[in-house]
């Protein structure tokens, strides 16, 4: 098994309080299955909570090759507490400027996992109406907590996310965070924006693909009309990160769901993801690429590497250029991605 599948057999059915047994390739030989290649990538994407969760009660739980994951485990439990106390006084400074947001993606993510802390997050993501981003964003300014959590207050409501901003809103669903509560999309809306975000950024944390299939598990009655709007090619997308959970993690669709999408995923969609999460990080987390070119130069292989790192693969590359998820080549589709970002930076459009 390649590192990427070897990632993909581990963090299956992971997020289940029971979780299924450990494939074979792991139990007969730990320490080489969860060599750097593959512990390097769990650990830094923030899946090793996830791992140790897989493998707590397993014979490996004690293998020396296991304890980086129980650490890391233990750390998000703590991190998740002062994040949640963080988030309840932040809602709290909210309401008191009358202030309504939408929370989005971590938290929201999170709360579908058997412990919060099995899905580590590193901020609060919130939209908000246009009439109440100044009030908003006077609060994000001045709101200071011992957690130090990141607030990213999204002015913006741009490409992939193709749900109007009013109709997220009104179809919000409000649940209770301590003393308090936050607005949250209705699930249908939720889950088509996990799934555009992580295609968008090519899928490089193997956790966005485990959110899919705790998400879509912890709500067995989703209507797939609310899901796939008939809006394309971004329903092709929806599509294929959903039959990648299935495919890749043994998510379980409901019938309903399943019954809407293609039977079969396009044949390059599950090897391009596995081969980007051997890699640990997506072109979208890289540092300007005429930055590192200019610091690069002269040197040849640094600036070969800049731009192999900065390579967009076929889903990122899909969404760039609006390419619907098909049995297409997609080397074209990677190619004019490139050229499409060369004229971006060339003419400082965004």
């Amino acid at each position: 098994m390649t590192p990427g599948e070897l990632i993909a057999a581990l963090l299956a059915g992971a997020w289940r309080p029971e979780p299924p047994p450990l494939p074979p390739a792991v139990v007969a030989d730990p320490a080489a299955a969860l060599g750097s290649a593959v512990s390097d990538v769990l650990l830094s994407t923030g899946a090793g909570p996830l791992t140790w969760w897989r493998m707590r009660n397993t014979s490996l739980r004690d293998h020396p090759a296991v304890v980086p994951f129980q650490v890391a485990y233990r750390s998000a439990a703590l991190q998740s507490l002062l994040h949640g106390a963080a988030l309840e006084a932040l809602l709290a400074q909210f309401a008191e400027q009358d202030v309504r947001p939408l929370l989005v993606k971590g938290w929201g993510a999170a709360r579908v996992y058997p412990e919060a802390g099995l899905r580590p997050y590193d901020d609060f993501d919130f939209y908000v109406l246009p009439e109440q981003r100044p009030a908003a964003k006077a609060v994000v300014e001045s709101f200071r907590h011992p957690a130090g959590v990141a607030i990213e207050l999204h002015e913006d409501y741009n490409f992939p996310f193709d749900i109007a901003l009013e109709a997220l809103f009104g179809a919000g669903c409000t649940l209770s965070c301590g003393r308090g509560q936050v607005l949250v999309p209705a699930p249908e809306h939720h889950l088509r924006l996990l799934c555009l975000h992580m295609l968008y950024h090519g899928g490089w944390r193997p956790l966005w693909l485990s959110d899919l299939g705790a998400f879509v598990e912890a709500h067995p009655h989703l209507d797939p009309a609310r899901i796939l709007t008939g809006n394309q090619p971004a329903d092709s997308w929806v599509a294929g990160a959903l039959l990648l959970a299935r495919d890749l993690l043994g998510a379980r669709l409901s019938a309903e769901l399943a019954g809407a999408l293609p039977a079969v995923a396009p044949t390059w969609l599950g090897p391009a993801l596995t081969r980007q999460w051997a890699s640990a990080i997506g072109s979208s987390a890289q540092p300007s690429l005429v930055r590192t070119l200019c610091r690069s130069w002269p040197n040849l292989g640094d600036m070969s590497e800049a731009i192999r790192l900065r390579w967009q693969n076929p889903l990122e590359a899909s969404l760039e250029v609006g390419a619907p998820f098909d049995e297409a080549d997609r080397f074209p589709v990677q190619v004019r991605a490139a050229l499409y970002r060369l004229a971006r930076r060339t003419t400082g459009r965004r």
